[in-house]
């Protein structure tokens, strides 16, 4: 079985946002060096994108990315609760190491 890979895309991916004319919503553009480290992540495990972007903008990613497995989608709205925050945060949650998941270095270089 295959973990599931909880997947930030503000500070984690940054992707460029451009404006076309006429258009509703930025259009998110991945470098090549991150759509290629999405790639080799996605043949850990299972993406989950984990973020308050919209569906629609998570779906543009998507396309580019061309993801042999849809990845998972976990939308967070943000709350009045959260502030001036500009993404809820996870607190106070443990992570498990790379060897606790048994994950090691070797999944992550390029093939």
């Amino acid at each position: 079985m295959k973990p599931i890979i909880l997947l930030d895309i503000d500070g984690v991916l940054n992707p460029a946002l451009r404006s076309l004319p006429g258009a509703v919503r930025p259009d998110p553009l991945l470098s090549c060096e991150k759509k290629a480290l999405v790639r080799r992540l996605a043949r850990c495990g299972r993406i989950a994108w984990v973020s308050t972007w919209p569906a629609e903008m998570t779906a543009d990613l998507e396309d580019q990315l061309q993801l042999d497995v849809e990845p998972l989608r976990v939308t967070l709205l943000l709350r009045a609760a959260d502030g001036d925050d500009p993404t809820p945060k996870l607190r106070l949650m443990p992570l498990p190491t790379a060897t606790q998941t048994g994950l090691s270095s070797k999944n992550f270089r390029s093939k």
